[in-house]
C-alpha cells in the first residue's frame, strides 16, 4: 500500500501554499505600479521598522536564510532603495538601511499595500484572518522555520 492515498488537494501543505500564490498576487497587482513586489515590500517595510539592522537581524525577522535575504535585497539596492555596508564591528557581516527613495517607496507603496490588506481582509472572514495569525505564531513558537 502506498504511503500517499489522498488527493493532492487535500494536503494541508499544498492547500496553504496555493492559497499563499493566490494572496501573494492579489497584493502583487496592487504593488505592481510602485515597482515592488510583495516579497520586496515586506523587506522594505521591514527595514524601515528597524532603522538600521544587520542582514542577519532582516533576515530572522522575514524567516529567510542571510544568503537568501542577500539575493533578494540586491535588486533594491541596485535600485538605491537600501543602502548595504560592512558591520564596523563584524567586518564579515552587512548592516542595511533605508535610502531617502527606499522611505518615499514604503510610504508609497505602502497606500498600494493597505488597500490590498483592507480587500483581502474583507474576502476572509476576521475569525478565520485571526486564526492565521494565531496559528503562523504557533508553528513559529514550535520550531518551524
Amino acid at each position: 500500500m502506498p504511503a500517499f492515498s489522498g488527493a493532492p488537494t487535500a494536503c494541508l501543505c499544498a492547500r496553504v501554499r496555493a492559497s499563499a500564490r493566490r494572496l501573494t498576487a492579489h497584493y502583487d497587482a496592487h504593488l505592481e505600479p510602485h515597482g515592488v513586489t510583495l516579497p520586496q515590500f515586506g523587506l522594505l517595510a521591514t527595514i524601515a521598522a528597524a532603522g538600521e539592522a544587520p542582514i542577519a537581524q532582516i533576515a530572522a525577522t522575514v524567516a529567510l536564510d542571510p544568503s537568501t535575504l542577500s539575493r533578494t535585497l540586491a535588486p533594491l539596492v541596485a535600485a538605491g532603495l537600501v543602502e548595504s555596508r560592512t558591520d564596523p564591528n563584524n567586518r564579515r557581516a552587512r548592516i542595511v538601511r533605508l535610502t531617502a527613495d527606499g522611505r518615499q517607496k514604503v510610504n508609497a507603496a505602502g497606500r498600494a499595500w493597505a488597500k490590498a490588506q483592507k480587500t483581502a481582509a474583507t474576502l476572509i472572514d476576521a475569525e478565520a484572518v485571526a486564526a492565521v495569525y494565531r496559528q503562523s505564531k504557533a508553528l513559529e513558537d514550535a520550531g518551524f522555520g
